[in-house]
């Protein structure tokens, strides 16, 4: 019975390793695409109000590591290119962050139909 629960354990430490790794790459990649976009303080300010509201609201869930990341990089640099180019302010920021993180989709969607 103490096997069982050690290698419960081990599972539980295994994924949560695997969760922090994958959204610290998460995060440097998409502050690597401001750095790119030369919108490096402006990533950071996101990421800031960005990450927070995506927790706190959840929102779209992906049936692999590979289809979040994706979205996750893409949405930012929806975010990024928006403010290049419609140079929106903070507040606009803030309320399309809550928009794009707090996207659903009806739950009988199905996800594995799209080639990823």
């Amino acid at each position: 019975n103490q096997d069982q629960n050690l290698q419960d354990n081990r599972e539980i430490y295994e994924y949560g390793l695997f969760a922090l790794l994958f959204n610290m790459f998460s995060i440097l990649s998409c502050l690597i695409a401001g750095f790119i976009l030369k919108e490096s303080t402006f990533s950071i300010q996101l990421m800031l109000v960005y990450l927070p509201i995506r927790m706190l609201l959840g929102g779209f869930h992906c049936k692999t590591p590979t289809r979040c990341y994706i979205c996750f990089v893409s949405s930012f640099s929806l975010l990024i290119f928006l403010h290049q180019h419609i140079l929106l302010d903070n507040l606009n920021i803030f309320l399309f962050s809550i928009l794009a993180s707090s996207f659903h989709l009806p739950s009988d969607f199905n996800l594995s139909l799209m080639p990823l």
